[in-house]
């Protein structure tokens, strides 16, 4: 099948359970499975959830065929009288539920191996519809199937297929793997998959970036790029078809040019780079450690520092208070006068030198308004480097919603941190 051809293939994703549609319970499999399908080039065209009603179920499933290449489902493969999702794919194919022999052993054979009795409700996991092919389950006792339902039914318009998957995770996430995987790749003539490439921005927001890539995110672009934001962190998305990672970032290359040429030092990290990871490479590759004190803040640059692989040699210290009365008497000391640009320049001079780091890092976090509520705030930022005597300062005024204020303070923080150890 050629690249072409392949972007044709469409799927939706039908997630079943009443614990899903009353909202006890959150939808994870479907942004899973969206991933995976995508990666194989399958286009997701839509989600849907259903509950534990047959009517239901069926009408999803013969809507979704009408309309896609692939229905993938998941939940309903219990044992219990609400579990219907093989009834439910019997029914839209117009076959008879037959039992496998092979499946029922195995799942007895769970039972015995953990010292029970299969309860007499179980024997309906190892019954399918006919002419399914059977997906095991190496995990648990809900079998998946694939079933291809044919154009002539009188519920559904065109040949495609249905894979049946269990909605516990961890089941799935096997199954897929092992089973469904292959049998799509094998079903359509999968030869080229999915690739993508991210690049992580900071310090302008998604509108500005865009800007500065007016031609990069048109939606019939070839290599196709999307832009998102999570937390003021702004990353495009690179993909495109590729018979491997070499061919990818080959054909990506000039498009990564353009945006690298585009954006230049907004750019932090790339894939599954966070901010404090190339934080903490730059000081290993330095060979440099340092000292912070946290004024006003939550502590969680030095937490991010810590998590990404600082350890008590890189980041030696770092102390965090409310204000500046709290400070230790040394560091009061330092603040002489009411200049924030003073003070933090004297308190991380103080801190490199009191534990001795080649760095000392001081911020001070203030509300405007001082109402926790809204999202304004005033960060000052001094870097003292006692190899060389110099100090930096910088100070950012900015507002953000309360849930992604402190991420965005602790992001402009540490990626002043890059920019000063980049030069």
């Amino acid at each position: 099948m050629s690249k072409s051809d392949q972007k044709k293939i469409t799927a939706e994703i039908i997630s079943i359970g009443d614990e899903l549609v009353s909202g006890q319970r959150l939808d994870t499999n479907s942004r899973w499975l969206s991933g995976r399908l995508n990666d194989l080039g399958i286009r997701v065209l839509r989600h849907c959830t259903v509950g534990d009603t047959m009517q239901e179920i069926v009408a999803v499933l013969s809507l979704a065929k009408s309309r896609a290449d692939l229905v993938v489902c998941t939940g309903g493969l219990g044992p219990t009288a609400d579990d219907l999702t093989r009834q439910a794919c019997s029914e839209l194919a117009r076959v008879k539920l037959m039992l496998d022999e092979s499946s029922l052993v195995a799942i007895k054979s769970l039972f015995d191996a953990r010292g029970r009795v299969m309860p007499d409700s179980n024997r309906i996991q190892a019954f399918f519809p006919d002419g399914a092919i059977i997906l095991p389950n190496n995990n648990g006792t809900a079998p998946g199937f694939a079933l291809t339902i044919a154009a002539d039914s009188p519920l559904v318009q065109r040949p495609s297929m249905v894979i049946a998957l269990p909605g516990v995770p961890a089941e799935l996430f096997e199954m897929w793997e092992q089973n469904a995987r292959p049998l799509l790749i094998d079903t359509y003539g999968i030869q080229a998959t999915i690739f993508h490439h991210s690049i992580h921005c900071f310090g302008k927001g998604e509108s500005e970036v865009e800007a500065l890539l007016p031609n990069l995110i048109a939606r019939d672009r070839e290599p196709l790029v999307g832009i998102t934001a999570s937390q003021a962190t702004i990353s495009l998305r690179i993909q495109a078809h590729a018979d491997s990672h070499e061919s990818f970032m080959t054909e990506i290359a000039p498009t990564l040019n353009e945006i690298n040429q585009a954006l230049g030092n907004l750019i932090f990290g790339v894939n599954n780079q966070r901010l404090e990871d190339v934080i903490v490479e730059l000081f290993i590759e330095q060979q440099i450690n340092l000292a912070v004190v946290d004024i006003g803040h939550v502590g969680q640059v030095a937490y991010w520092l810590s998590c990404a692989g600082a350890n008590r040699e890189i980041l030696r210290a770092a102390l965090q208070v409310h204000d500046f009365r709290q400070l230790p008497a040394t560091l009061r000391a330092a603040a002489l006068n009411n200049s924030p640009d003073v003070n933090l320049r004297q308190i991380a001079t103080e801190i490199a030198n009191h534990f001795d780091t080649q760095i000392g890092a001081a911020y001070s976090v203030q509300l405007i308004d001082n109402d926790i509520r809204k999202g304004s705030f005033e960060i000052a930022l001094a870097v003292f480097d006692r190899r060389n005597g110099s100090t930096f300062f910088e100070q950012f005024t900015s507002g953000s919603h309360p849930s992604i204020r402190d991420d965005r303070i602790a992001k402009w923080i540490l990626n002043q941190l890059r920019l000063w150890l980049s030069t």
